[in-house]
C-alpha cells in the first residue's frame, strides 16, 4: 500500500489554465443568470485570477477561506521559489478585497 501525498505548489502551477477557464465559466454564469453577489468558499479558480486582474465581476464577490499560503512539500529550490511566488500573489489580495465591492473572510484559526 502506498501513501499518497499532494504536492501543493506543483498542483496549482498545474491548474493554473483550467482555474483561468473556470474563471470564465464563473463569469458567464454570473452574468447569465443575473446574480447579484457571488460566493466562493475556497475558491481559488476565481480568487488567482480576479486578484491577478484577469478576471472582472460586475458583481460583488466574497472569497471564504481557512488557510493561507503555501509550502514548499520538497526540498527542490523551484519548489520553495514557486510556493514563495504563489504566496507574493495571494498578499495581493489586500489591494483587492480592501477596497471596493469583494471581501475576503478568513475563517481559520490564526497560526501562533
Amino acid at each position: 500500500m502506498s501513501h499518497g501525498r499532494l504536492d501543493l505548489v506543483h498542483y496549482v502551477y498545474c491548474s493554473l489554465s483550467a482555474w483561468a477557464m473556470n474563471a470564465r465559466l464563473f463569469r458567464r454564469v454570473i452574468e447569465h443568470c443575473g446574480v447579484g453577489i457571488a460566493i466562493g468558499d475556497e475558491a481559488f479558480e476565481v480568487d488567482v485570477p480576479l486578484v491577478a486582474h484577469v478576471l472582472r465581476l460586475k458583481v460583488p464577490f466574497v472569497m471564504i477561506f481557512d488557510s493561507v499560503g503555501t509550502d514548499a512539500m520538497t526540498g527542490r529550490v523551484h519548489d520553495s521559489v514557486g510556493a514563495w511566488a504563489l504566496d507574493a500573489l495571494w498578499s495581493l489580495d489586500y489591494f483587492v478585497y480592501a477596497r471596493g465591492p469583494h471581501s475576503a473572510d478568513f475563517i481559520g484559526e490564526a497560526e501562533a
